[in-house]
């Protein structure tokens, strides 16, 4: 067991606390409460390699990320009054990690879609008739992201609020509890959007300030995607997406470069066999043992693997060689984790796959 789990498990915790962020807020005031405070997973065993695998699939604790939604929305109200006075009229939605709930981090960044309503572009080959707009879509988003770079650094004067992003204006510091990425946007309604009204099947434009065009984004079918996914699951597929973007960041902070993106790793896991996901509290170790088996199958069958999409249809999740080599670290990663929760239940000279998986499916953790 050559993984050093005491630091990983101080690294996870500090995390999920919500103790990296210092800004002079309300996630510094809750500091102290956060050091001390003990998790549910902390108190099921005292094995350390079976504690950070438990812990690395739990959700942030609620309340952390009630802050993180809260203070978005507190961004987003300010700025939405502001610019109403300007006669621009902007929607939010939050997108991301944080409203799907697979963020790792209690301090995760909040993306916060401002979506402009003065206008919309739609396929003209649905159903609905729309009336023309009155400018240009370029002229429309220009002035949103002017005037809302000029609001945010007024309102937030004492924050940090670069507004040199391509696709967004990100807000940190300051009295800020979380780091805010505001993301002017505007929709997109497409053919199943105007037959069935169901905003997953709603695109985002998203306008690109550098290149000056819009660029097209589907956030609500992939996190309608992975709910629908893990509600068949009993919550299987949320719980391995944040086991591998907790590996994917200690692989990160031991200097090992993992070019999978956190969507990557949720697309992935949603190609998963709903079998391979099922689950009780008390069965979670079986998780690991089918997600070790999983990667391993998709590294070992790599024509396969390159042809997986990711949940919204717009790309292959593996996407160039980088991402398949990472997918094969990673892979190698897991299994040498699964091999270290195994021989803390049951010490073996030599471990194999299938001994790993059968003693992580056996072994039963109280909830």
């Amino acid at each position: 067991m050559s993984r050093n789990y005491s630091d990983r498990l101080q690294r996870m915790h500090r995390r999920r606390s919500g103790s990296t962020y210092s800004a002079d807020s309300l996630a510094a005031e809750l500091l102290g409460e956060a050091l001390d405070h003990k998790e549910a997973y902390e108190r099921r065993t005292d094995r350390e390699a079976t504690k950070y695998c438990l812990g690395a699939m739990q959700e942030v604790d609620p309340k952390y990320t009630r802050i993180s939604k809260d203070e978005a929305e507190r961004v987003g109200s300010q700025l939405q009054i502001a610019l109403q006075t300007k006669n621009i009229p902007i929607e939010l939605e939050l997108q991301g990690s944080v409203p799907l709930n697979v963020h790792i981090r209690g301090t995760s960044d909040v993306d916060l879609l401002a979506l402009h309503r003065s206008f919309l572009t739609y396929d003209p080959n649905g159903s609905r008739r729309y009336s023309a707009a009155e400018r240009t879509t370029k002229s429309y988003m220009q002035e949103l992201r002017k005037e809302s770079e000029t609001i945010l650094s007024q309102r937030y004067w004492s924050a940090d609020v670069d507004t040199t992003g391509a696709k967004s204006i990100k807000l940190s510091g300051g009295s800020l509890a979380r780091k805010i990425d505001v993301v002017p946007s505007y929709w997109h309604d497409t053919v199943d959007y105007q037959l069935y009204g169901l905003q997953e099947d709603r695109d985002v434009c998203i306008w690109d300030n550098v290149a000056q065009v819009p660029i097209n984004n589907k956030p609500f079918k992939h996190m309608a995607m992975i709910d629908r996914k893990d509600r068949e699951v009993n919550g299987g597929a949320r719980k391995l997406i944040r086991f591998l973007k907790t590996v994917k960041r200690d692989m990160e902070k031991d200097d090992r470069e993992v070019a999978l993106s956190s969507y990557d790793i949720a697309a992935l896991m949603w190609h998963c066999d709903g079998g391979l996901l099922q689950h009780t509290i008390v069965e979670e170790l079986s998780l690991i043992a089918n997600c070790d088996q999983y990667l391993e199958y998709l590294a070992n069958n790599l024509n396969l693997a390159r042809q997986l999409t990711t949940p919204d249809g717009s790309r292959t999740i593996l996407e160039d060689e980088d991402k398949v080599l990472s997918l094969r670290e990673l892979s190698s990663e897991v299994s040498e984790l699964a091999t270290d929760v195994a021989m803390e239940a049951q010490r073996i000279s030599i471990p194999t796959a299938d001994w790993r998986r059968s003693v992580l499916k056996e072994t039963q953790i109280g909830a």
